[in-house]
């Protein structure tokens, strides 16, 4: 059994991390999660998992910020770099931000403008497209702005990555204390300003922040899943047990997808419902990787694109599914004949998309960074 180290040692662990197939698995099961739960409005169908399992959408979008807070703290392990706190975080935002923004000009394109498939008003235009490129869509009112579905990730995953860099200059003990207590004291101060009618900042950046610790925890103390991987099969058949029966016992019905500013019962069961579902999912991914070997190669190639992916499906989609529309081949035994096509579709737009983003957008991305902020941060 692994040994842990203390909680405030800083030191790095002698282990060196590997590269771990677990980890592009688990990002291909989050986006085929994302596309089963997405595939339902461009289908017309009803598929009868839910019986089963509500909401894989949110639950793979689960997975991908427990796996960005793991990633993280992975790296902040190495103790290596000599970058600054700040070179750190630019570096994060020119991973994400250049193809987010292609994302949502083509979203207001696709969707508002040219309103193809789904009739979706992002008005008043100019507010929510300034919400969103600077990934601000969760801290505003949605009388003020439209919510762009599918993009609000964004907006969760750059203040989790900014928090997170802000609080690792401290022990890693203290960093989880003040954690909890920030969480618990924006959970006391949302609980309180609902009798006020003051509603600021989305319930989805607060409440699914412990899958991101969860994953930052895990990246701490067990950086090659060695541990989880010894402990897969039980962790999978407890997890899967509880949340299914949490389903059960729970009227399925209760669990609700909540959409607004104020903390409830029903934004406690649905969220504690996702963190199940996410862990469980986590934990199968790490128990049938060994079964995966033979396939490493597109399973690395499906993981590399999986974020253009998510990005760019549904207006993949909403352009296939409406052309079919309009030479009057909508009906849905076609639409959902013409699915696995369409995906192949959407797979092979992420591989050019994502292939522009490393070859032009993070370039030019890097340059203009660089002249905006020159290296004279203060170094942490």
């Amino acid at each position: 059994m692994i040994k842990s180290k203390p909680l405030d040692d800083p030191t790095p662990s002698p282990q060196s991390q590997q590269k771990l197939l677990e980890l592009d698995l688990l990002r291909v099961l989050a986006i085929a999660l994302v596309l089963y739960c997405h595939s339902t409005a461009y289908l017309g169908w009803s598929a009868h998992v839910n019986e089963l399992m509500k909401y894989p959408g949110p639950i793979g979008v689960g997975l991908f910020l427990c796996l960005s807070g793991f990633l993280c703290q992975r790296s902040q392990n190495k103790k290596k770099s000599k970058r600054t706190r700040w070179e750190v975080f630019r570096k994060r935002l020119i991973r994400i931000f250049p193809l987010y923004w292609l994302a949502l000009f083509t979203f207001i394109v696709i969707f508002h403008v040219l309103s193809i498939f789904h009739n979706l008003d992002f008005s008043p235009l100019p507010a929510t497209t300034v919400a969103h490129f600077f990934g601000l869509q969760l801290f505003l009112r949605s009388r003020y702005i439209s919510h762009i579905p599918t993009l609000w990730y964004i907006g969760a995953l750059v203040t989790y990555y900014g928090f997170f860099i802000l609080m690792s200059r401290f022990k890693f003990k203290n960093f989880l204390i003040l954690n909890v207590l920030f969480f618990a004291l924006v959970i006391l101060l949302k609980i309180v300003l609902k009798h006020q009618s003051i509603h600021l900042v989305e319930n989805r950046i607060i409440m699914n922040y412990p899958l991101f610790l969860a994953g930052v925890i895990a990246g701490r103390f067990d950086s090659n899943l060695l541990y989880l991987k010894r402990h897969a099969m039980k962790f999978t058949l407890g997890l899967g047990i509880v949340a299914f029966l949490l389903f059960r016992v729970v009227d399925s019905e209760s669990i609700t997808r909540p959409h607004n500013f104020l903390i409830g019962w029903v934004d406690l069961r649905f969220y504690s419902y996702i963190f199940l579902w996410a862990l469980f999912f986590i934990n199968l991914g790490i128990l049938v990787t060994p079964f995966m070997l033979k396939f490493s190669q597109p399973i690395e190639y499906l993981s590399k694109i999986s974020y253009a992916v998510y990005l760019f499906h549904r207006p993949v989609y909403a352009l296939i599914y409406g052309l079919l529309l309009g030479i009057n081949l909508g009906s849905t035994t076609i639409r959902t004949l013409i699915f696995p096509i369409a995906t192949l579709l959407v797979l092979l737009a992420s591989h050019y998309i994502t292939r522009f983003d490393i070859k032009v957008l993070k370039p030019k991305a890097t340059q203009v960074m660089s002249k905006l902020f020159p290296k004279t941060a203060t170094r942490g």
